[in-house]
């Protein structure tokens, strides 16, 4: 409750993973917007809500979010693309304690 009423964008963030880690890509998606809704501009809920998407086959909304973030970020223009082609070395950050 707290991170809800705090609008803690980086909890909020985590939660969002948390739920991308144990393949709940529907709620994954309710914190990645909540948390968007909080911060609209902070990417990293923008692009865990475009692997959400992706994990939900919508791709409607992962090129929604594409077209919105791609010029402002490379991994979200990207996102489709496979995990062999990126640079990045992990697919998705791995949530923290």
């Amino acid at each position: 409750a707290s991170t809800t009423t705090g609008k803690d964008v980086k909890t909020g963030e985590q939660f969002g993973w948390y739920a991308v880690a144990f393949h709940q890509p529907k709620t994954a998606a309710q914190w990645f917007r909540l948390t968007l809704g909080w911060k609209p501009d902070y990417e990293p809920a923008a692009y865990g809500l475009a692997v959400a998407r992706l994990q939900l086959k919508d791709m409607a909304g992962v090129k929604e979010i594409q077209k919105i973030w791609g010029k402002r970020s490379e991994r979200i223009a990207g996102v489709t693309q496979p995990a062999r082609t990126r640079s990045s070395g992990s697919r998705y950050p791995r949530p923290t304690a």
